[in-house]
């Protein structure tokens, strides 16, 4: 349980007054202060506390929220304080949640460390039909192997490049 989490009906009051309510199941933005990473903040106690966090334990008892526990947005919705978009999750949870969105942060294509092809090689390979001597061409010219290159041109690889 987070014990600095004292929840009286005046501090109640007060956080409602800092979120646009819109009703229904649209996303209710936090008004108040927001952290540099763009999540709702309120000071608690003396304490800054995730809005999203504040929110779940008024509504469902600061007992079920342990500090390890995640308060995860079923919208993706950083400020989003709308009860019914969220649930109790663990990190796991939470990444999966994440991944499962396309939210990831993993980089991709020429980000990617040690990466031998870039978005322009990637474009100059699709940008005609392969044919032998093409993909001879295209070898020697960046210095990669066949399987590469068809790889790229059927797009079994470097898919986020159009």
């Amino acid at each position: 349980m987070e014990a600095e989490m004292q929840i009286t009906q005046v501090f109640v009051a007060r956080f409602w007054r800092k979120v646009d309510r819109k009703g229904g199941d649209s996303c209710w933005p936090w008004l108040g202060a927001k952290s540099t990473s763009g999540y709702g903040v309120v000071s608690i106690n003396g304490k800054h506390k995730g809005a999203h966090r504040v929110c779940y334990a008024i509504e469902n008892g600061a007992d079920k929220l342990t500090p390890e526990m995640h308060v995860c947005h079923s919208c993706d919705n950083r400020i989003c304080v709308n009860p019914s978009h969220l649930s109790l999750g663990t990190a796991l949870d939470n990444m999966a949640q994440r991944e499962a969105r396309g939210r990831g942060n993993r980089p991709q294509g020429e980000r990617v460390y040690g990466a031998k092809l870039t978005d322009g090689i990637v474009k100059d390979i699709r940008s005609e039909p392969i044919t032998l001597e093409r993909t001879c061409d295209l070898m020697l010219k960046y210095r990669i192997k066949e399987a590469t290159i068809l790889s790229v041109y059927n797009r079994k690889s470097w898919k986020h490049i159009l």
